[in-house]
């Protein structure tokens, strides 16, 4: 048999079922779009096929482009990395 694991009549039908699952477990609501953008966002530290291949992505997509947002503290952890880089260029002069 392959029958799928999760059968999905319908998007509206899942994203109520969602909505549920969200009250009964005290789960700040959020929709399964914006769960999909803080996955590739917290994903972008993976190599880029592999994040494609879990979000269903073609290689022509540009999923960080499209699906990736800045984390927080994560333009601080960049500027200091940068600062390492120069600290290793003027070390070697």
């Amino acid at each position: 048999i392959n029958t799928p694991l999760f059968q999905i009549e319908s998007e509206r039908k899942l994203y109520n079922a969602w909505k549920r699952y969200c009250a009964a477990n005290h789960v700040l609501p959020i929709s399964l779009y914006e769960m999909r953008h803080t996955f590739v966002s917290i994903s972008k530290q993976l190599p880029e096929g592999k994040v494609k291949t879990l979000v269903g992505h073609s290689r022509n997509m540009d999923t960080f482009g499209v699906y990736g947002h800045q984390l927080n503290g994560e333009a601080e952890q960049t500027a200091a990395e940068i600062g390492v880089l120069f600290e290793k260029i003027l070390e070697n002069k």
